[in-house]
């Protein structure tokens, strides 16, 4: 009966190994986008968007935004239509709300910037890019690096396993 119960474990293990790679990026994942103002929460544009491939972007704030995504970073550039020295109107909140839909994100930490006069905060899984006080110049590009939480495969594998494991055991106690 042991031979079986090592035997069971040890192809769980295989399959859940073999199965799927982990995946931590955020290609593939559907994303909430708002454009909130006056206040965080009063949306005035939003819009879910998916990225399937690095490079794929949205236009968000009425096309002033557009938003990048890679498989481990958001970038926000701003268009080069609002001239030079545009400026964001002053409210409580005046920006982008981010959130991952499929796989929540666990971070998101300035990459590189160029920008100067904005807030980033990561709350409660969401990346809120608060323009307030942004001095609005052509080019200018805002690099955002994110991760999501992903279960590794061979974790997977491992709690089959043991889950397998007790069945056996537990059966071969009742008989």
């Amino acid at each position: 009966m042991m031979k079986k119960l090592l035997l069971a474990s040890a192809v769980a293990l295989a399959f859940g190994a073999a199965g799927s790679t982990a995946r931590a990026g955020i290609l593939g994942d559907t994303f909430q986008i708002n454009y909130d103002f006056p206040g965080l929460g009063s949306s005035i544009e939003s819009t879910t968007f998916t990225p399937f491939a690095a490079g794929d972007s949205v236009l968000v704030e009425f096309g002033i935004d557009t938003i990048t995504f890679y498989d481990n970073a958001i970038v926000i550039s701003m268009d080069p239509g609002c001239g030079t020295g545009c400026s964001q109107t002053a409210g409580a909140f005046n920006g982008i709300v981010i959130s991952d839909l499929t796989n929540p994100l666990t971070s998101a930490t300035l990459g590189s910037t160029n920008f100067s006069g904005y807030t980033l905060n990561f709350v409660g899984g969401e990346i809120q890019y608060d323009q307030q006080g942004l001095e609005v110049v052509p080019g200018h590009f805002l690099t955002i690096d994110v991760a999501t939480a992903a279960p590794e495969p061979a974790s997977m594998a491992l709690l089959g396993a043991g889950i397998a494991g007790l069945g056996f055991a537990r059966r071969r106690k009742a008989s």
